[in-house]
Order: structure tokens, then C-alpha cells, then sequence
């Protein structure tokens, strides 16, 4: 083998290794990248006011609005709800799959549609709820243990 072969054979095999390097780097940054955004939403979703105190409300079965004397304003349930709208538009942009949004929120998004007070709110200005009705309307489905 000639010079210029052998180096040629380093050339290519040494781009072949940074190519592979590489490509491992991208999936290992994208499943970094994802799992600190679902951590970022999980504490947002659980940690954060007002989300917060209406799951709370929802877990002990209080009234929610203040005008039916629970505590949250229709902008807090706003908040609460957008939050739901923006995993619906992620889960539509490919960016969240339907299964890590059921496994983590899924339950409380399932309870939030069958709360009557968030039931009635949603249907009076539904035009703004179309993720949250359509993902609370895809989790019944799936089955809980």
C-alpha cells in the first residue's frame, strides 16, 4: 500500500469516528434536552401557583373559582389551563408524546375536564380550550392500574 492510499484509509477512518462521535453527542443532547424540559413542565405544572393549589383543590374535592368560594381566580384558572393547552401544542409539534404527557399529567388534566366548576368554565369560553378538551378527552381511554 502506497502512501497515499494509507493516508487516504486514516482520512476516511478518522471522519468515520468524528462522524459517529458526533451523532452519539446529538442523541445524548437531545435526550438531556428533553428530560430538562420535562422537568422544567413537571415543576410548573406541580410546584408553581397557581397550578399548584387548584391540583390540590381538585385532589380534596374544594370548589376552585372564587365566585363559588374556592380560591382562584378565572385568570388562575387560565394559567392552570394553558399550561394543558401548551403540552397539547407540543404533543402536536412532536416536541412531547402522548404517553409522557399521560404518565406525568394525565390524571389531573382526566380530573380538571370532570370538575364541574372547570367543565362549565371550559364550555363558556371553549373556543380557547381545544388542547385541553382533546387531550382530556384522550386519557379516559387509556388505561390506569
Amino acid at each position: 500500500m502506497d502512501v497515499v492510499s494509507f493516508a487516504t484509509l486514516i482520512t476516511s477512518t478518522a471522519t468515520l469516528a468524528t462522524v459517529a462521535f458526533l451523532a452519539y453527542q446529538i442523541y445524548y443532547t437531545r435526550k438531556q434536552t428533553h428530560a430538562d424540559f420535562m422537568f422544567k413542565l413537571n415543576e410548573a405544572f406541580f410546584f408553581r401557583s397557581p397550578s399548584k393549589g387548584i391540583i390540590r383543590a381538585l385532589e380534596e374535592g374544594e370548589n376552585i373559582l372564587k365566585q363559588n368560594r374556592g380560591n382562584f381566580s378565572e385568570v388562575d384558572v387560565d394559567d392552570f389551563l394553558g399550561l394543558i393547552e401548551l403540552m397539547d401544542r407540543y404533543r402536536k409539534q412532536g416536541v412531547l408524546a402522548t404517553g409522557d404527557i399521560d404518565s406525568m399529567f394525565g390524571y389531573y388534566i382526566e380530573k380538571a375536564y370532570e370538575n364541574e366548576e372547570i367543565k362549565k368554565y371550559v364550555e363558556n369560553y371553549s373556543e380557547y380550550w381545544e388542547g385541553f378538551i382533546n387531550l382530556a378527552k384522550k386519557f379516559p381511554a387509556i388505561k390506569r392500574p
